[in-house]
């Protein structure tokens, strides 16, 4: 279902609502790098609800952690195990799982589930499942970004094509014109 969604909003939005169905998370991120910063693409909860980007307690430390390796973090208490984490202690974060997006070998985002409410509340089982669902992210985000891609070679193309029907229609003008001038002398 995930390849079948072309369209990188949307892609975002199922992405993260499986992830968060899957897992049993309470609420789910999708962190994008951009230019070597992390950015918040998304943030929902599990009713699908959109999370207002100010209020999103979350932990920088834990995604940054994620962006340099190419694993699952998987962490069922991180009140205790970061608690010099001023960021993760405000939050509250109990059950956190984590684990990047990876297109054409290269770490593009991080997707990261919580449930700030139970200690250890994703198992091994959750994590390995959200490792076999990053792989279809990471084709489905590929094929996403290569139609975008073509989309816009296609654009520029016609673009191109209607310039050139615009200098042909003119020099077929400029042609008539003196065509018309020979014919009447």
């Amino acid at each position: 279902h995930l390849t079948s969604c072309l369209d990188i909003k949307g892609l975002v939005n199922l992405i993260l609502d499986n992830a968060i169905l899957f897992s049993n998370a309470k609420r789910g991120f999708i962190l994008l790098d951009e230019m070597g910063e992390l950015k918040i693409a998304k943030a929902r909860n599990f009713s699908k609800d959109d999370i207002d980007e100010c209020i999103a307690q979350v932990s920088k430390t834990i995604f940054k952690e994620s962006l340099k390796s190419d694993k699952i973090i998987h962490i069922e208490n991180a009140l205790e195990s970061f608690q010099s984490e001023d960021s993760i202690q405000q939050a509250k974060l109990k059950s956190v799982i984590t684990f990047p997006i990876i297109v054409n070998e290269k770490i593009i985002g991080v997707i990261y589930l919580d449930d700030p409410t139970r200690i250890s509340a994703f198992s091994n089982i959750d994590a390995r499942l959200m490792l076999t669902f990053a792989k279809q992210i990471s084709i489905a985000i590929s094929n996403s970004l290569f139609l975008s891609k073509l989309d816009e070679q296609n654009k520029n193309k016609d673009g191109q094509i209607k310039k050139l029907i615009e200098q042909l229609s003119a020099k077929e003008e400029q042609f008539n014109k003196t065509n018309s001038a020979l014919l009447f002398k």
